[in-house]
């Protein structure tokens, strides 16, 4: 019975912490993606008929716009929907190796 109970917490905790980070993962690919498109919505502006002055912070809102948005863990690898599936198969991996140790032994 206790075994049950111990492989049903850990079941429980691995769907919450697989759900956690597709949840983080997914936000930041989104804000990545509609970081993207804000260049394109600045290039469709009519600006000839503008001040100068807006024409200049718009040239400007273009320039910073090049680079969209991420969202990093650590400052070291961005967290959008390709790490996600990286951080997956390489937890998947590490599974079935050791997996493959204890059955081994057994």
């Amino acid at each position: 019975m206790s075994e049950s109970i111990l492989s049903f917490k850990l079941t429980l905790y691995l769907a919450c912490v697989v759900s956690e980070l597709s949840i983080y993962c997914a936000c930041g690919h989104i804000i990545c993606e509609q970081t993207a498109s804000i260049q394109e919505h600045f290039y469709s502006v009519d600006w000839t008929d503008c001040t100068k002055r807006f024409r200049r912070n718009l040239l400007v809102a273009i320039t910073r716009s090049k680079k969209p948005v991420t969202i990093t863990a650590g400052k070291f690898y961005p967290v959008d929907l390709i790490m996600f599936t990286s951080i997956m198969k390489a937890s998947y991996s590490c599974f079935t190796m050791l997996h493959g140790f204890v059955s081994r032994r057994n």
